[in-house]
């Protein structure tokens, strides 16, 4: 599988992934990470399901607190780049990062 993304890190709300499949028939999806910033969470949504990521934001500090992948979406990878997303959107807004997810930790 080859995966392009971008990250714009000025401090617009959506990151669009590119993800190209390579088989037998070549196909492209968009996912869009949407950061809900009253909600404190970053969601990916993926053929109806909702994977999150959870902070809690205090000043200039931010604690990565939770990521949930629904079953389907599991073992793809989806849980890392909500990560990498969340991790890049609290540098550019140079906060310091802290996490009580263990699953955040491995990223730090």
């Amino acid at each position: 599988m080859l995966t392009e993304s971008s990250c714009d890190l000025s401090p617009h709300p959506v990151l669009t992934l590119r993800v190209i499949q390579q088989n037998e028939k070549q196909t492209m999806t968009q996912e869009t990470i949407l950061h809900q910033a009253d909600q404190q969470r970053f969601v990916l949504s993926i053929a109806g399901h909702d994977a999150v990521l959870e902070y809690q934001r205090q000043g200039d500090k931010v604690d990565f607190v939770r990521t949930f992948v629904p079953d389907p979406l599991r073992g793809q990878g989806v849980a890392g780049r909500l990560v990498r997303h969340g991790l890049e959107w609290a540098k550019s807004q140079q906060l310091a990062i802290s996490a009580s997810c263990w699953y955040v930790q491995k990223f730090l």
